[in-house]
């Protein structure tokens, strides 16, 4: 009986020591907040490479061009409007020197000048470059003269700047004439200076 008990009680002294030392060789269970977690860094560590590009997405971590978040299309569109800003700055300089540039006359006369003429045709060039351009030419004389007479003439000086646009490729259609005679001088002196700038045909922009 005796015996038996020591026996019974090396089995048991064996069996617990076996188990001892299989539960210390086990492998450590590793939590899910273990993985991917280096020794000198966080998760997201192991997925950034020296690029600066995260693997789990190909994305650039530093912004798109040039890290400013500019596109390509951002760039040509910024390029378009400064292009349109320039065409419109021109075209305010070439109407503003368009109508600035009035025509004269002799004295009693509608005959076009030689220098008529060269400002006729710079004035050709500015309504074809800008075809949808409808304008108004106004027909004016000086004080000398009657009312009537005055009105008349400053209408056949409209006129023959109108026709010399017209036989220069723009349409009859872009133009209108509207004769003021002497009531709207441009000087208001009662001399030949004066009498010179007012016999004139002037072009507004409508």
């Amino acid at each position: 009986m005796g015996r038996k008990i020591w026996i019974t009680a090396i089995m048991l002294l064996v069996t617990t020591s076996m188990f001892l030392v299989l539960s210390s060789c086990s492998p450590k269970k590793i939590s899910p907040g273990d993985r991917g977690v280096s020794q000198t860094g966080t998760q997201d560590d192991i997925y950034t490479t020296s690029g600066g590009t995260d693997s789990r997405t190909g994305e650039d971590m530093e912004g798109s061009e040039s890290g400013t978040g500019t596109t390509e299309e951002d760039i040509r569109q910024r390029e378009i409007d400064e292009q349109i800003a320039r065409e419109q700055r021109q075209q305010e300089l070439e109407t503003k020197a368009f109508v600035n540039m009035d025509i004269h006359f002799a004295y009693d006369s509608f005959a076009l000048t030689p220098e008529a003429i060269q400002i006729l045709n710079e004035k050709v060039d500015y309504l074809k470059k800008y075809p949808n351009t409808r304008i108004l030419v106004e027909g004016h004389c000086d004080e000398r003269g009657t009312a009537e007479y005055n009105m008349a003439l400053g209408e056949r000086r409209a006129e023959s700047a109108k026709s010399y646009l017209i036989r220069n490729g723009i349409r009859p259609d872009r133009i209108d004439t509207i004769s003021y005679g002497e009531e709207k001088p441009i000087a208001m002196g009662h001399n030949e200076e004066a009498w010179r700038q007012n016999r004139r045909a002037h072009f507004v922009i409508k």
